[in-house]
């Protein structure tokens, strides 16, 4: 049965100004703490290499496919640990416009696999943790550079 882990949070900025940095991988070093590097053609089939860095330090590399880009609106891709039938991810980044220059981000992944009742309690506690530093640290950046941009404050 799959589990999910989902986080939100709400961003004083246009879905268009939290896609725009979502999805500039290269400046990922700069602000995000989770996911470390992220390279790939952002397409839907496009494969991901990733970097993850978890609160506590621990580390992982990972490749994914694309199966979702919806400018502005959602970035989602899928991968797996060894093999799907031990555990398989969904990763997703939904930008919910809640009014011109407010928007809710709904980060979060569901996973599946025999492996998954081994780790669910390491990825209720850690991967939370890393996904709440994330979407903190994409509040501030995205926030900052809409007020360097003149955007107006809800």
């Amino acid at each position: 049965m799959p589990r999910a882990l989902i986080s939100e949070n709400e961003i004083l900025a246009s879905p268009s100004q939290v896609w725009r940095v979502l999805t500039d991988f290269a400046f990922y070093p700069e602000w995000n703490p989770f996911i470390r590097e992220a390279e790939g053609e952002l397409r839907v089939g496009g494969r991901l290499r990733l970097s993850f860095s978890t609160p506590s330090g621990i580390g992982m590399k990972a490749s994914a496919t694309l199966v979702q880009v919806e400018q502005d609106y959602e970035l989602r891709w899928v991968g797996s640990l060894l093999a799907p039938i031990l555990m398989d991810v969904e990763h997703f980044f939904i930008m919910e416009p809640l009014s011109p220059h407010r928007t809710r981000f709904v980060h979060g992944e569901t996973f599946g696999g025999m492996l998954v009742p081994v780790f669910i309690r390491m990825l209720q506690g850690e991967v939370m943790g890393a996904y709440r530093a994330m979407n903190a640290a994409l509040k501030q950046r995205v926030e900052d550079l809409a007020l360097r941009e003149g955007a107006p404050r809800p």
